[in-house]
Formats: C-alpha cells, structure tokens, sequence
C-alpha cells in the first residue's frame, strides 16, 4: 500500500493518543509518521525495555511469564548484534539458519557504517587470506547470534531472554516484594479484606477524556480501588539506570509527567464508568515506584499540587501541539521549529 492510501486509512478514523504516541509527535514527528501513519512500527523492544516489562511481570503477573517471555541457556546478543539477527529475522525468508543470509548481513553494515574500518589483507596469496567482507561476516555469524535467530523464529512474539538477566530482573522484582509500604501500595497479597478493594494489574484503558478533548488510552502497571478509605492508587513501576536522587531529572527528562497526567484521567474515566461508583468522594493518589541502577526501591508519591499541573500541561503544552500535527498532517518538525523562530 503506498504512502497516500495508508494516509488516507490513517484519517479516516479518530486517533487514540497514548503516552508514546505523544511523545514521538512532541520530538520526533516524523517518527510518529512512520510508526502509527505508515504502519512501519518496530516490533521489537530494546533490551532495558524487555528488562523493565520482565520486572513488572514479575512483581504484578509472574503467572504470566509463560505467555510473553522465552527463558534461554545462552547470552542474547546485544546492541547493534541484537539489532542486525532482528533485521534478518523480520526480513521473514523461512530459514533460521544465519549463515545463508550473507549478503543481507554485509548490506546491513553498510547501511549502518558497522565495522566498515575492516579491509582486505594485503597478500591476496596467503593461505589465511581474508577479505573485509569476509571479516564482518566473522564477527556477526557468533554462536550466540546464530543460536539467537532460531529463538526468534520459534518465539512467536514472545521476549527472549537469558538466565543472566533473569536473575537480575528476579532480583530487582523481590527488592520491591519485601518493601513493606511497597507491597501494601501495590496489595500484592490476598492477606488483607479485599471485600471493598479492586486490584488490577497492567490494565487497558481507553476512552474518550472530556478534559483533553480527545480519545486517549494506557495501561496502568497498578490499579488499587479502596471503597472504604475513598483513596484510588495509580502505581506505575520505573526501572532507572540512574540512582534514587537522580528520579526527579528523569520525571522531566523522559517526560513522565506527561504519561501519570494521562494515567490520572484514564482512571476518571475507567472510574466514570461505574455507575454505582460516587466519583466526587474518592481521592487519586498517584505513585512512580522506582527501582534504581543499585536496586534501591522507592515510592515517589506525586502531590495533588504536581499533578494538577502536569494534567493542565499535558492538555495545553501536549495535546494542543499534537492536534496540530495531526490537522495540519505535517510531520516534518517538532512543533516549535514550524511555529516559532528558534534562535540561539
């Protein structure tokens, strides 16, 4: 389908905005056009994504690690290997065998300026001569990348990873178990009386926010309803390479903020639609709970202050640029640089 009908499908049906899909039109739109217009989407996650989806799994669905990991008995490649046994994979040619894709390898490499440096020997009559090619194909043909393309092809979308990283994520997800306000935050047991509490775990929900003015959707790592107390407790689990003190830079850097103001009114709205549920008394307390690069764990309660200001910002600074993206069907440049006159 060419780049006009795929326009055309993509328009002619309302958009639901989520937290990624904003973020790509705020700073890269063309990425966003690629993704969601074009339908070109990676399918794919990079590897400190796979890491913090397999911790969430483990904290709030490990009964569900069956269904979207794979556990293997080698290291998975990598960086710009694990990206180019991807590249072949997805080219779906029917063979999970590495070596017959020779010609797909070097072409990679050279789209991506990878190991370009190696050259042929310089005496072509040596009995160990070899070639540049011959020599990139060397450092991509490694057992574990071989090993790693016939997961692929046996995955059936699933997440591969290895008992290394398992480990790791199994440990980080047991930090957070034994927290004591953690595990009462999250009600990870059934100890307590969940006679007037509602727990969901990685829930979807979409629908259409009367404050935003458009559709938006998400799903919620924690969901906690409690009827008796009136409090409502959104709980998003963060994965962090930095350290606990660094949280706060993240917030801004990674705009989070953009995503729990999306979280707070997809809760409105999931709450709205209970008829017998009386919205005005209940209290949404929303929480990031992080795990930082030392496995340190901490609940950053976000105040009724914060996030009123993060809701007023996502409509008027988010929302309002990415409706123009989409009205205007122009995704060439972040909002700023089409609209105003950046000078340094």
């Amino acid at each position: 389908m060419d780049t006009y009908k795929l326009e055309e499908e993509h328009y002619s049906k309302s958009f639901t905005y989520s937290y990624s899909s904003l973020n790509k039109l705020l700073y890269d739109p063309q990425l966003f056009f690629k993704w969601y217009v074009l339908k070109q989407k990676e399918d794919k996650l990079d590897q400190h994504l796979i890491d913090g989806k397999l911790v969430h799994c483990l904290i709030l669905e490990k009964h569900n690690f069956e269904n979207n990991f794979i556990l293997v008995d080698f290291k998975v490649p990598l960086g710009n290997n694990k990206k180019i046994v991807e590249y072949i994979w997805k080219l779906n040619k029917g063979s999970d065998n590495l070596d017959i894709y020779e010609s797909e390898i070097i072409q990679w490499l050279t789209w991506n300026n990878l190991h370009q440096k190696l050259t042929d020997d310089k005496d072509p009559k040596a009995s160990d001569y070899k070639t540049g090619d011959q020599k990139r194909l060397k450092k991509i043909l490694s057992e574990e990348n071989i090993k790693y393309l016939k997961f692929l092809y046996k995955s059936n979308g699933k997440n591969i990873v290895d008992q290394e990283t398992y480990d790791k994520c199994l440990d980080s997800a047991n930090k957070v178990k034994s927290n004591k306000e953690i595990f009462n935050l999250l009600k990870l047991d059934g100890s307590e009386d969940f006679e007037n509490v509602e727990v969901f775990n990685e829930i979807k929900i979409d629908g259409y926010s009367e404050y935003f003015d458009c559709n938006i959707k998400g799903i919620i790592d924690n969901l906690v309803i409690d009827y008796k107390s009136g409090y409502v407790y959104i709980n998003d689990v963060k994965t962090s390479g930095k350290t606990l003190s660094d949280f706060k830079d993240s917030v801004d850097y990674f705009s989070y903020w953009i995503q729990m103001g999306m979280y707070y009114e997809l809760v409105k709205i999931h709450l709205k639609k209970n008829k017998s549920i009386n919205f005005n008394n209940l209290k949404i307390i929303p929480t990031f709970i992080v795990i930082d690069k030392y496995q340190n764990v901490y609940p950053f309660e976000v105040s009724s202050k914060s996030i009123m200001i993060w809701i007023h910002k996502v409509k008027t600074e988010v929302i309002s640029k990415a409706k123009y993206h989409y009205n205007e069907k122009n995704y060439s440049l972040p909002y700023e640089f089409l609209n105003e006159k950046i000078m340094l």
